[in-house]
């Protein structure tokens, strides 16, 4: 089995961030069932274990994840997004992501329908985090775009899952769990969290990430 590897650990050891080990553990243990979406079940909500911490999260919105290839749009992945206080998550294309600062814990599940080689997914990862504005050369934000190369592809009707909470001293901490089920904790700064899920929440010139954003904000 394929273990992730994090080049600059020690980069990051010096500027006082810190990378977690590697785990075998699921992040999420679901929860119930509301409906399926091409045949991949979405929960009520989820348990989540992040770092020491567990959290009870609600699942907010869900939707298809299509993807242009030529002509024609293939379709990817079905997504599921789950906070810890669902009654602060702001069904609100302009306002959700800004909403995530007032979750204790979000999560955000991916459930394959197809293989996608791992540089796709880094790639349309970095380029959402540009499209927002995100320094992808900072430490915290340069390691999560190294954990999700070094977990590999996705594998069809496996999950992929990226989470995030906050840390008692303010700072905070994206769990990224691979197709095999191997996870990885990245600790990073104030505002570490809404950076990252900005690739699914923030704004995008690709038409059918955009129809994925509206249905994870304003509900399934």
């Amino acid at each position: 089995m394929k273990l992730l590897k994090f080049g600059i650990l020690g980069c990051l050891t010096l500027m006082g961030l810190s990378l977690g080990g590697v785990s075998q553990a699921g992040v999420l243990q679901l929860d119930g069932q509301i409906r399926e979406i091409e045949g991949v079940t979405i929960s009520k909500g989820a348990e989540a274990q992040l770092g020491s911490n567990r959290y009870a999260l609600t699942t907010v919105g869900a939707g298809l994840r299509k993807k242009k290839v030529g002509l024609f749009s293939v379709k990817v992945y079905v997504a599921q997004i789950l906070v810890s206080d669902p009654a602060k998550f702001v069904h609100n294309l302009d306002q959700a992501l800004a909403s995530l600062d007032g979750m204790r814990a979000v999560a955000l599940r991916m459930n394959f329908l197809r293989d996608v080689e791992v540089e796709k997914i880094r790639a349309s990862y970095q380029e959402s985090l540009l499209r927002n504005g995100i320094d992808i050369s900072k430490p915290e934000v340069r390691t999560f775009l190294e954990a999700v190369e070094d977990g590999g592809p996705a594998t069809t009707k496996r999950d992929m899952i990226v989470a995030g909470h906050r840390l008692p001293d303010r700072s905070e901490q994206i769990v990224y769990e691979n197709s095999a089920d191997q996870s990885v904790s990245i600790n990073g700064t104030s505002g570490f969290v809404k950076s990252i899920f900005s690739i699914w929440l923030g704004q995008t010139t690709d038409s059918e990430l955009e129809a994925l954003r509206t249905l994870l904000i304003t509900g399934y």
